[in-house]
Protein backbone atom coordinates (compact mmCIF):
# COMPACT_ATOMS: atom_id res chain seq x y z
CA UNK A 1 0.00 0.00 0.00
CA UNK A 2 1.19 3.62 -1.01
CA UNK A 3 1.56 5.99 1.55
CA UNK A 4 0.81 9.41 0.59
CA UNK A 5 2.54 11.90 0.93
CA UNK A 6 1.54 14.69 3.50
CA UNK A 7 1.48 18.55 2.11
CA UNK A 8 4.17 21.00 3.37
CA UNK A 9 3.10 22.83 6.27
CA UNK A 10 2.55 26.28 6.01
CA UNK A 11 3.48 29.34 7.26
CA UNK A 12 1.11 31.49 8.79
CA UNK A 13 1.67 35.31 8.18
CA UNK A 14 3.43 37.49 9.94
CA UNK A 15 1.04 39.74 12.28
CA UNK A 16 0.49 42.93 12.17
CA UNK A 17 0.22 45.63 14.85
CA UNK A 18 -3.69 47.15 13.74
CA UNK A 19 -2.72 50.46 11.90
CA UNK A 20 1.38 50.61 13.12
CA UNK A 21 4.67 49.87 11.26
CA UNK A 22 7.20 47.99 12.96
CA UNK A 23 10.28 50.16 13.06
CA UNK A 24 13.45 48.91 12.07
CA UNK A 25 16.05 49.57 15.01
CA UNK A 26 19.38 49.51 13.77
CA UNK A 27 22.32 49.21 16.56
CA UNK A 28 25.02 51.48 15.53
CA UNK A 29 28.34 49.77 16.43
CA UNK A 30 30.59 52.00 18.98
CA UNK A 31 33.26 53.16 16.50
CA UNK A 32 36.60 52.14 17.85
CA UNK A 33 39.49 54.93 17.79
CA UNK A 34 42.28 54.90 14.97
CA UNK A 35 45.18 53.87 15.80
CA UNK A 36 47.94 57.07 15.84
CA UNK A 37 49.88 56.67 12.99
CA UNK A 38 53.54 56.24 14.67
CA UNK A 39 56.10 58.74 13.43
CA UNK A 40 59.04 56.70 11.74
CA UNK A 41 62.09 56.40 14.35
CA UNK A 42 62.22 55.51 17.93
CA UNK A 43 59.51 56.48 20.48
CA UNK A 44 60.61 59.68 22.28
CA UNK A 45 61.37 59.20 26.66
CA UNK A 46 59.52 62.48 27.34
CA UNK A 47 56.95 62.37 29.66
CA UNK A 48 54.63 65.43 30.40
CA UNK A 49 55.80 65.48 34.56
CA UNK A 50 59.36 66.64 33.06
CA UNK A 51 57.83 69.95 32.30
CA UNK A 52 57.10 70.69 36.06
CA UNK A 53 60.64 68.99 36.82
CA UNK A 54 62.57 71.26 34.29
CA UNK A 55 61.13 74.06 35.59
CA UNK A 56 62.06 73.65 38.84
CA UNK A 57 66.13 72.18 38.40
CA UNK A 58 65.84 75.77 36.05
CA UNK A 59 65.53 77.41 39.47
CA UNK A 60 68.14 75.73 40.98
CA UNK A 61 70.45 76.65 37.90
CA UNK A 62 70.34 73.69 36.11
CA UNK A 63 71.63 74.20 32.24
CA UNK A 64 70.94 72.21 29.54
CA UNK A 65 73.51 69.54 29.92
CA UNK A 66 72.39 69.09 33.54
CA UNK A 67 69.08 68.52 32.64
CA UNK A 68 70.54 65.67 30.30
CA UNK A 69 72.25 64.45 33.00
CA UNK A 70 69.05 64.37 35.10
CA UNK A 71 66.56 63.00 32.69
CA UNK A 72 69.31 60.45 31.57
CA UNK A 73 69.51 61.57 28.40
CA UNK A 74 71.27 62.92 25.57
CA UNK A 75 72.14 66.61 25.23
CA UNK A 76 70.81 66.61 21.96
CA UNK A 77 67.63 64.97 23.20
CA UNK A 78 66.83 68.07 25.77
CA UNK A 79 67.82 70.34 22.64
CA UNK A 80 65.22 68.61 20.34
CA UNK A 81 62.53 68.81 23.20
CA UNK A 82 63.20 72.72 23.64
CA UNK A 83 62.36 72.99 19.26
CA UNK A 84 59.51 70.28 19.50
CA UNK A 85 57.68 70.52 22.82
CA UNK A 86 56.09 73.89 23.73
CA UNK A 87 55.46 73.29 27.62
CA UNK A 88 58.70 71.72 28.11
CA UNK A 89 60.21 75.11 26.64
CA UNK A 90 57.98 77.23 28.43
CA UNK A 91 58.29 75.85 31.85
CA UNK A 92 62.58 76.38 30.82
CA UNK A 93 62.14 80.03 30.13
CA UNK A 94 59.47 80.30 33.40
CA UNK A 95 62.34 78.68 35.64
CA UNK A 96 65.55 81.15 33.95
CA UNK A 97 64.63 84.38 32.16
CA UNK A 98 61.75 85.11 33.81
CA UNK A 99 62.57 84.14 37.17
CA UNK A 100 65.75 85.91 36.84
CA UNK A 101 63.89 89.29 36.06
CA UNK A 102 60.98 88.27 38.95
CA UNK A 103 64.31 87.88 41.67
CA UNK A 104 65.99 91.01 39.70
CA UNK A 105 62.85 93.28 40.36
CA UNK A 106 62.45 92.30 44.25
CA UNK A 107 66.05 92.69 44.20
CA UNK A 108 65.84 96.40 42.61
CA UNK A 109 62.50 97.63 45.27
CA UNK A 110 64.50 95.91 48.43
CA UNK A 111 67.83 98.44 47.06
CA UNK A 112 65.75 101.18 46.61
CA UNK A 113 62.77 100.73 49.65
CA UNK A 114 59.44 99.99 48.60
CA UNK A 115 56.07 101.13 49.71
CA UNK A 116 52.23 99.03 49.43
CA UNK A 117 48.98 99.82 50.81
CA UNK A 118 47.82 97.64 54.08
CA UNK A 119 44.78 97.58 55.89
CA UNK A 120 45.46 98.22 59.68
CA UNK A 121 42.61 95.80 61.54
CA UNK A 122 42.26 96.21 65.10
CA UNK A 123 39.52 95.32 67.94
CA UNK A 124 37.92 98.17 69.77
CA UNK A 125 35.83 97.97 72.80
CA UNK A 126 33.04 100.16 72.20
CA UNK A 127 31.65 99.38 76.12
CA UNK A 128 28.89 97.17 77.48
CA UNK A 129 31.31 94.05 76.73
CA UNK A 130 31.07 94.66 72.86
CA UNK A 131 33.68 95.01 70.82
CA UNK A 132 33.65 96.17 66.75
CA UNK A 133 36.37 95.73 64.53
CA UNK A 134 37.86 98.67 62.73
CA UNK A 135 39.82 98.74 59.53
CA UNK A 136 42.22 101.65 58.74
CA UNK A 137 43.80 101.96 54.96
CA UNK A 138 47.48 102.64 55.42
CA UNK A 139 50.21 102.56 53.83
CA UNK A 140 53.25 100.40 54.67
CA UNK A 141 57.28 101.90 53.96
CA UNK A 142 59.67 99.78 53.58
CA UNK A 143 62.98 101.51 54.00
CA UNK A 144 66.22 100.66 51.51
CA UNK A 145 68.24 97.78 51.53
CA UNK A 146 72.01 98.55 51.70
CA UNK A 147 72.85 95.17 51.51
CA UNK A 148 70.80 94.54 48.75
CA UNK A 149 72.09 98.03 46.81
CA UNK A 150 75.35 96.63 47.22
CA UNK A 151 74.83 93.37 45.75
CA UNK A 152 72.69 95.04 42.82
CA UNK A 153 75.49 97.66 41.95
CA UNK A 154 78.31 94.95 42.39
CA UNK A 155 76.62 93.11 39.62
CA UNK A 156 75.97 95.92 37.41
CA UNK A 157 79.07 98.20 37.74
CA UNK A 158 81.41 95.39 38.64
CA UNK A 159 84.16 98.00 37.69
CA UNK A 160 83.04 100.85 40.32
CA UNK A 161 81.49 98.74 43.03
CA UNK A 162 83.72 95.45 43.07
CA UNK A 163 85.35 94.73 46.79
CA UNK A 164 88.54 93.43 44.96
CA UNK A 165 90.91 96.28 44.24
CA UNK A 166 94.00 94.97 41.54
CA UNK A 167 97.01 97.10 41.96
CA UNK A 168 99.41 97.08 39.27
CA UNK A 169 103.43 96.83 40.23
CA UNK A 170 106.11 98.21 37.76
CA UNK A 171 109.89 97.17 38.16
CA UNK A 172 112.07 94.56 39.52
CA UNK A 173 111.28 92.58 42.65
CA UNK A 174 113.83 90.16 43.54
CA UNK A 175 116.09 89.36 46.97
CA UNK A 176 119.96 89.83 46.67
CA UNK A 177 122.03 87.51 48.44
CA UNK A 178 124.20 89.35 50.77
CA UNK A 179 127.70 87.42 51.76
CA UNK A 180 127.60 86.31 54.77
CA UNK A 181 129.73 88.22 56.63
CA UNK A 182 127.73 91.51 55.35
CA UNK A 183 124.37 89.75 57.05
CA UNK A 184 126.22 88.88 60.26
CA UNK A 185 127.39 93.04 60.45
CA UNK A 186 124.05 94.34 59.27
CA UNK A 187 122.34 92.47 62.47
CA UNK A 188 124.68 93.46 64.79
CA UNK A 189 124.03 96.75 63.79
CA UNK A 190 120.32 96.43 64.11
CA UNK A 191 120.53 94.69 67.36
CA UNK A 192 123.03 97.38 68.62
CA UNK A 193 120.40 100.30 67.64
CA UNK A 194 117.45 98.36 69.11
CA UNK A 195 119.27 97.90 72.28
CA UNK A 196 119.13 94.27 72.24
CA UNK A 197 122.76 93.22 71.99
CA UNK A 198 124.74 92.20 75.12
CA UNK A 199 127.91 93.94 76.20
Amino acid sequence: MATAKKPPAKKAPAKKAAGKKLARITVNAEKKPEPEKRSVGRPTSYKPEYADLAYKFCLLGANNKKLAELFEVADSTVGKWIAEIEEFSDALKRGREIADANVANSLYHRAIGYEHPEDDIRTVSVGGGRSDIVITPTVKRYAPDTAAATLWLKNRQPTIWRDKVDLEHSGKVGLERLPDEELEARLIETMNRLGTLKK
